[in-house]
């Protein structure tokens, strides 16, 4: 990929990042515009096998990541994300970047959730989808008012 156009997938991503932080949600409009981008550009450096393999690489940062939404272990707006991810790189490539995602993301969540006892902290939940007990990280949301401090011991206290 060209040096100016990894600077606006960095741009992208960045902002995809900083709404997420700052409203717990990235917008539609980002992730489909990212999804176009990487579908134009594919297209247009590879003709209809570029296209394809756009489709093909959104198709893997999509059917990669739904299941996590559908278990509610992310938001929809990651798996767009991802689409949008997997089309940039397309088909085969999107393959790889998917993995070294789900790599990422599981140190950033196992960090997040160590205690400064160095505990791991850890929900049991009953999930119906696979109809037994899981143990999973704690998840929610910062509700109106409420520090980011506040949302972790409420979150606690309802797991």
């Amino acid at each position: 990929m060209e040096a100016s156009l990894s600077i606006i997938l960095l741009v992208l991503l960045a902002l995809a990042v900083w709404q997420d932080l700052a409203e717990r949600r990235i917008s539609n409009v980002l992730t489909l515009a990212g999804l176009a981008c990487g579908i134009g550009l594919q297209s247009l450096w590879g003709g209809s096998s570029g296209f394809l393999n756009a489709l093909a690489g959104a198709g893997v940062g999509l059917l990669c990541f739904l299941p996590l939404y559908l278990s509610k272990g992310m938001g929809a707006g990651d798996v767009k994300l991802m689409a949008a991810l997997g089309a940039w790189f397309a088909f085969p490539q999107a393959l790889p970047v998917t993995l070294f995602t789900f790599i990422a993301g599981g140190v950033v969540a196992l960090v997040v959730a160590v205690t400064p006892a160095d505990e791991v902290v850890l929900v049991r939940q009953w999930k119906q989808g696979v109809r037994r007990i899981t143990l999973e990280l704690p998840g929610g949301a910062i509700d109106d008012g409420e520090t980011a401090e506040q949302a972790c011991a409420r979150e606690l206290l309802e797991e």
